[in-house]
């Protein structure tokens, strides 16, 4: 149960700044930079 926490804050915090990239114009790669450490570290923490 405590995974769904983490996965549901995750795309909480996915979606803010999808939005807010959206709204300032900044750079995709920051956006996709930070989905790749998300997964990574989700990825690592249902090994742990």
């Amino acid at each position: 149960m405590p995974q769904i926490f983490w996965y549901y804050s995750v795309v909480a915090i996915g979606i803010a700044m999808i939005i807010f990239t959206m709204y300032k114009k900044r750079n995709f790669a920051d956006l996709f930079s930070f989905f790749l450490a998300a997964a990574s570290f989700g990825y690592l923490q249902e090994y742990i």
